[in-house]
């Protein structure tokens, strides 16, 4: 089994046109289908590239 392939916190929100920060919160708050966000000492990001294309491909038409 193959691990799903992530994107960056940075490369999914110049696709999506805003700044990290705003992605980062929304991932925290578990507003996006296609990541998720973990705090251990610090928060850790992690964004499946398949999952956010589709996610994308799909609000932009």
């Amino acid at each position: 089994m193959q691990p799903l392939e992530t994107i960056t916190v940075a490369e999914a929100a110049d696709v999506m046109n805003i700044y990290p920060r705003l992605l980062r919160y929304g991932l925290q708050q578990g507003r996006f289908p296609f990541g998720f966000a973990v705090k251990l000492k610090n928060w850790s990001y992690v964004i499946y590239k398949d999952k956010f294309y589709e996610w994308v491909e799909e609000k932009v038409g």
